[in-house]
């Protein structure tokens, strides 16, 4: 009897040990592969992430397409322009982080210099290439008259002597990199205060210049956290919106995500070139992306609806009576006036994606395509890795007829397409596979070593089952085998007669009687 105990015990420990064995694997590996990803994506210089966090290799890209127009003296009559893409015209930009402060509480600070170089064998065309487009100046002028009413005659009469259009016809790199601007030269010298400079383009200010300062947590304190932005410009909030929700400065800044957070269905990231934040959700789990696995997310539907169906959105529309059509997000305040003029620039989806059809059908030639046109970003999800993404916006500038001006005095009201652009970046083979040797190899050594373990265990589990299962049955069929029929008022000693008897003259050794034994 006590063997059979003894072996129950045996058999019940290992069964034990063999659970412990299959659940021990399972979490305790997961605890060495948070414990590798910690000391190896704290940003610091001492981290094998910092070189790739602090000047990027990885090539990051951006694309103009831009829009010609085609019928311009139709435009000037009150016609739809018919737009032709033209592109991509491609750069290459390099990423680098200057002015590094290390701060004592968990963060780090810093500036991102941008310096694009154009890339031939990459563009279809040459940035030499004419596109006729809105003459910037006089759509500026035509938005601004109406908070500078005193400055009307004077700009009036010096934009009907010099013969100011409402179309110009410039190269590529005119248009995005800067021109001088002939009416800004005449004018410049009647009003220095107001003119600061002669020269117009949208990206003028944007090469080999930063976008702001930004301060980060850097992970040490909690991992989860890494990327993520604590301050831009020295504030929480930009002051750009009409409320505090929509200025909040939320997310990473799109190249690093917090690591960790396998499941997650959706994330922030903040783009300082529109001024405000963006929700990114969840969308599917992409194919192997140079040998690791990738998560795709993508911009909310409702991030750029009229606040009329997202009421989050009345922060967006400055002022706030005065919301824009669902698809488009006022940049005026984020570009900042200068000295009373204000550029009116509009950003929206390239081809106007998911904008209202009144500004949708506005103009002919587009061709809205979310395969082609939606922002998404590809997420390791163990490091917060982007290793690919595309953010692609379109650039586009309000043009009203104004009676008073002759350029626009017969033209419709309408937003109209510039250019737009696709910044994207892939992570090459190169430094994929620098990542999976010094990173992602030594997590699959985890894994393996994990079912290892696993296996053996299962094994384990499985034989003492079996053994315990086995032995059960006979033990039961043996006891059926040997049972003794005895009177029903004698106690049932399920044993043999031989052993029976062999048991009783031990007791009665030990001074207990047969009698005794019944009583």
């Amino acid at each position: 009897m006590c063997k059979k105990k003894v072996n129950t015990f045996v058999l019940v420990g290992i069964l034990i040990g063999s659970g412990v064995g299959i659940l021990f694997p399972l979490l305790a590996s997961n605890t060495i592969v948070e414990k590798e990803i910690k000391k190896k994506m704290v940003i610091s210089p001492s981290s094998q992430i910092y070189d790739i966090w602090q000047d990027s290799p990885v090539p990051v890209y951006m694309q103009f397409f831009m829009f010609n127009v085609e019928n311009p003296d139709e435009v000037r009559k009150g016609e739809k322009p018919f737009l032709k893409q033209m592109g991509p015209y491609t750069y290459k930009i390099r990423k680098t982080k200057f002015g590094i402060i290390w701060n004592d509480n968990g963060t780090v600070s810093y500036r991102q210099r941008r310096t694009f170089t154009y890339i031939p064998h990459m563009s279809s065309g040459n940035e030499m290439d004419n596109v006729t487009t809105i003459n910037p100046f006089v759509a500026t002028i035509a938005h601004s008259i109406q908070w500078l009413p005193y400055l009307l005659p004077v700009l009036t009469y010096i934009m009907n002597t010099a013969n100011v259009e409402l179309f110009i016809v410039r190269p590529v790199h005119e248009v995005l990199w800067g021109y001088q601007d002939p009416t800004l030269s005449i004018l410049k010298p009647l009003m220095p205060n107001r003119i600061p400079t002669t020269s117009i383009g949208y990206f003028i200010q944007k090469n080999a210049t930063d976008d702001g300062l930004y301060t980060v947590y850097t992970g040490a304190d909690n991992i989860e956290q890494m990327g993520t932005i604590s301050r831009y410009n020295g504030d929480r909030y930009v002051k750009s919106w009409s409320t505090s929700w929509a200025n909040m400065v939320n997310g990473s800044d799109g190249t690093l995500c917090s690591p960790l957070k396998l499941n997650r269905e959706s994330l922030y990231v903040f783009a300082s070139d529109i001024c405000r934040s963006l929700k990114i959700d969840f969308k599917k789990e992409e194919p192997l992306l140079r040998g690791m696995k990738v998560r795709r997310f993508e911009v909310e539907k409702n991030a750029f609806i009229n606040a009329s169906a997202n009421k989050d959105n009345i922060g967006f529309c400055i002022p706030q009576s005065q919301c824009l059509p669902s698809g488009l997000l006022n940049l005026t305040t984020c570009q900042k006036p200068v000295n009373g003029f204000t550029i009116p620039i509009i950003m929206s989806l390239p081809h106007f994606l998911s904008a209202d059809p009144e500004v949708s059908s506005s103009v002919l030639g587009l061709q809205p395509s979310e395969q082609e046109h939606s922002i998404y970003m590809d997420i390791e999800p163990w490091t917060g890795l982007v290793l690919q993404g595309e953010k692609k916006i379109q650039i586009n500038i309000f043009i009203q007829q104004n009676p008073v001006l002759q350029q626009t005095a017969g033209i419709r009201t309408l937003y109209f397409p510039i250019f737009w652009i696709n910044e994207s970046s892939v992570i090459d083979d190169e430094h994929a596979k620098i990542l999976v040797s010094q990173l992602f190899t030594p997590m699959k050594i985890v894994n393996i070593v994990k079912y290892v373990i696993l296996a053996i265990s299962l094994t384990s589990f499985a034989t003492s089952a079996a053994v315990w299962l086995v032995g059960t049955f006979i033990s039961q069929h043996k006891k059926k085998a040997i049972v003794q029929e005895d009177d029903p008022g004698e106690p049932c000693l399920k044993t043999s007669n031989s052993r029976y008897s062999d048991f009783r003259s031990e007791m009665e050794k030990l001074g207990f009687g047969y009698e005794r034994l019944n009583t």
